[in-house]
Parts: structure tokens; sequence; C-alpha cells
């Protein structure tokens, strides 16, 4: 189903200092930045002109082939690509971000992973400094990589980025491939003082996020949508304070929920549950963290005030001085 345009309900957030969670490095732009890499002349994204531009997750994948990783495969642009990328989540109010990127995908784009991942790190330290976001970088465990790899992986990252590498994540359509395999990698994570997350209850059930919790340990969740059809593990979620980053126009677009009236927010929050809202792959969807909030306005009823406990969550979480958050939390 298509998620359709942004609404006009009147909630906004757009003034309000937000923390995001839940972005993918290569499509955390809008599409009017991107086609400045790409040279694409359409002044719109072109699959979103279809009515559903995603039935499976194979068409999902076709713009990432066709407008974002050539435009990436060229030396240095993927440091340029984190600089706009900062300026644009500032365009739209956010203060602090966690994005993940993939080391095995600059190796497949046939760039040096040394090098390219050392001048994002040193990108980041620029893009605080230039744009005031604070941006963590957290790299991809994928479900369809060994588990062996994946570990490897993870000891090259801990060697590459030593100083701003802040946690792992276990990437990728769940049935690729089982979650509990990758413990080897985020064993190593946890060795390294590391935050573990893990995508999980998106295509899969709820049972991938009690594994994703109780096997790898983390203490974070992106998505974790099919939760909400387990009380128990509500519950337990609730309890144990482990935090769910929500993505509802990426849910709605790859038929996670079917529409955003039955994307189920509301239970977590009745539950106790800990939530932030984010844009996922900003770029593919055609959205943003303010358009995220508008539309659980217009078609959940989500307050204000719930907004801005929702935004509260986040800088609780978010990797910042206690100052920061201080500030940020006195704010809202």
């Amino acid at each position: 189903m298509d998620a359709g345009p942004p609404t006009d309900a009147p909630l906004d957030v757009s003034r309000l200092a937000k923390a995001e969670f839940h972005l993918h490095l290569e499509a955390t732009l809008s599409w009017e930045v991107a086609r400045r890499f790409n040279g694409c002349a359409a002044a719109t994204a072109p699959w979103l002109s279809a009515a559903d531009p995603f039935p499976t997750f194979k068409e999902f994948t076709a713009p990432w082939h066709a407008y974002l990783l050539p435009a990436l495969r060229q030396p240095g642009v993927y440091a340029q690509w984190l600089a706009a990328a900062a300026r644009w989540l500032a365009s739209v109010g956010v203060r602090y971000a966690e994005v993940n990127t993939s080391g095995s995908l600059i190796e497949k784009l046939g760039l040096p992973v040394r090098e390219t991942l050392q001048s994002v790190c040193r990108e980041l330290d620029r893009a605080r400094a230039e744009t005031g976001v604070t941006l963590r970088l957290f790299a991809a465990v994928r479900r369809d990589t060994s588990p062996e790899l994946n570990a490897q992986w993870v000891e090259r990252w801990l060697e590459y980025a030593a100083g701003h590498l802040t946690g792992l994540d276990l990437h990728g359509y769940e049935l690729d491939g089982p979650t509990a395999v990758q413990k080897p990698s985020f064993d190593i994570g946890r060795a390294a003082g590391l935050r573990l997350r893990a995508h999980a209850g998106e295509h899969g059930t709820a049972r991938d996020v009690a594994e994703a919790i109780d096997v790898l340990g983390v203490s974070s969740i992106n998505h974790g949508t099919r939760a909400a059809d387990d009380p128990g593990l509500l519950r337990e979620l609730a309890a144990r304070r482990i935090v769910l980053h929500l993505c509802p126009t990426s849910n709605v677009l790859l038929h996670v929920v079917p529409s955003y009236r039955e994307f189920p927010l509301r239970r977590f929050l009745e539950a106790g549950v800990p939530v932030t809202l984010n844009s996922d792959d900003p770029v593919i969807f055609g959205t943003d963290l303010n358009r995220e909030f508008r539309e659980m306005g217009a078609h959940l009823g989500l307050t204000q005030a719930e907004a801005r406990g929702l935004l509260r969550t986040g800088w609780a979480c978010a990797v910042v001085d206690e100052e920061t958050r201080r500030a940020r939390l006195a704010e809202l």
C-alpha cells in the first residue's frame, strides 16, 4: 500500500531538537540532495511515483542499485556523502543521529575499506563542528554473511574506525539468515564496549526480537514491529527498557503493516515500551523525521505532549555528554 503524501496534520516537531537512531548512511539524504551526486535529472524520486513502489523486497533494493550505489563508487564520495547527510539532518532539526553502514558493501563497491572508513571517521568530527549534528557510527553485521566472516569484519572495524565506532547492528532481510548464529560478532562487540542493536521483528516475527535480546544481548531493536503481537514480549521490553526504534513510513511502504492507522505505536505506548520514531532510509521512502511525527499525529492521534515524550526517550539513550543530555531534555 502506498504511504501517500505527507499530511497537513497539526503535529509539528520541526523546531524541536531531535535525535534519530535508525538510519542507513547511504540513504540518509533527500532526493534533492542525492541527485547532486547521481546526476539524475528527475525532480522527484522516480520510483515513488508508483502507487505501490515496493510490492516485494526486491523492488526496495532496486533504487539502491540504480541511483545510490553507483554514485558511491567514486573515490572520496563516501565522506562527501556523510557531510551532505549531516547538513540535511540539520535542516530538518535532527541534532543527533546514529547512522549505520557496511564494510562489506564498501568493499563490493570496489573502494579501499580502510581508507574509506577512516575518511568517514574524519568527516564525523568535521560534521559536528560545521553543522552541530553529532553523528555516531554503527557497523553492520549482515544476516546474509557467515558468522566467521562477520566476526572478521567486526575486528577490521575496530581497527579501522578506532575511537569512532559506537556500535554494531544486525542487518538484512530476516528470512536471509537466523539471528542466533551471529552471536560471535556481538560477543566481540560487547567485549570492546560497543552498543549492540539488531534489525528484528520487521519481516520476521516477535520471536526474532526475543532472540536478538536473549542471544545477541542487544539493548535496542531497529523496527521491532512484530513485538506488538506478543503480550509477554511487550511486558519484557517494558520491564527491561529495551528501546524499539520504529519506522512507520518504511513499514507501510514495505507492507510490514497495511497502513499508518494499523501501525502499532499505540500498543507499544500503552504497554510502557520505550520507543523512538525514525526515518530508516529517507531518500528511498521520501520521508524525514518531521514527517514520521506528522503521520502519527494524523493517523494515530499522537499529541504534542506524547511527541515530546518520544523525543525525551531518544535523548535519554543518545551517546552524548550529560550536560548536553540535560540541556536537550530541559528543552522538551
